[in-house]
This record gives C-alpha cells, structure tokens and sequence, in this order.
C-alpha cells in the first residue's frame, strides 16, 4: 500500500516564537514598583495583581525556547519560576499585612535581585533580536 499524500514528506519547520516586548517592558515596570513600594513601605498587592495580570498574557513561560544552549534554556526557566514565585509571595504576604520585619528586608532583597535577573533577561532578549 502506498501513502496516500502526495510528494515526499517535509520536516516540520519549527515554529517561531514570538515575544511581546511591550508586555516584558511593562513586566518590568510592576517589579520595579513592587521593589519600590516595599522599600517605602506601601501597598503592593496592586502592583503584584498587575505583574500576575501582565504574565499571563505573555509568553513568559515559553521564553526559554527562544534559546539554543540547555543550560541557557534551563537558567532562563529558573529566573521565570523564582520571579513568579516571588511576586506571588509578595502578593500573599501584602494581604495578610505581615508585620515581621527580618522577613520583610530578606523579602525585598529577593525582590531586589528578581528584578536584577529580569534586567539581565530583557537583554538576552534584545540580543537575540535581527
């Protein structure tokens, strides 16, 4: 029996990712607030919800695939899981109104370096831009 499509068959191309660079700007900006806003001691929970929002809709999940090198690949995914799981626990701790301070100032340094990291991405990013 004989295939019933016609030619030879092609290898699928793989398919291209596509990042909104608008979205990452303005995933940045809600991390800058929520550092911001914990060293001056705001609320942050509606600079979290807007980060959470902002992820969402982005293919941040998927960044990693933009990059050949695994262990690129498996840092970037690390830096998404840490970032997220920071803001969410950001978010937790703005509702319950934690008071504790030590908790606080380890929770803003994380803060500080999730930032850090999200600047390092966005030019990764941008480096690997035509």
């Amino acid at each position: 029996h004989g295939r019933s499509g016609i030619g030879p068959r092609r290898p699928r191309e793989p398919e291209k990712q596509m990042i909104n660079l608008e979205l990452v700007i303005k995933l940045e900006d809600k991390l800058w607030y929520i550092l911001e806003g914990m060293r001056s001691s705001m609320d942050i929970s509606i600079f979290c919800e807007e980060w959470i929002s902002f992820s969402s809709e982005s293919s941040l999940d998927t960044l990693d695939k933009l990059f050949k090198d695994d262990r690129t690949r498996k840092c970037i995914r690390h830096a998404i899981i840490l970032e997220s799981i920071s803001v969410s626990l950001s978010f937790y701790l703005s509702e319950v109104k934690l008071s504790n301070l030590s908790i606080l100032t380890h929770l803003r340094n994380l803060m500080f370096y999730v930032h850090q990291n999200f600047l390092i991405l966005i030019e990764f990013l941008l480096g690997r831009l035509p």
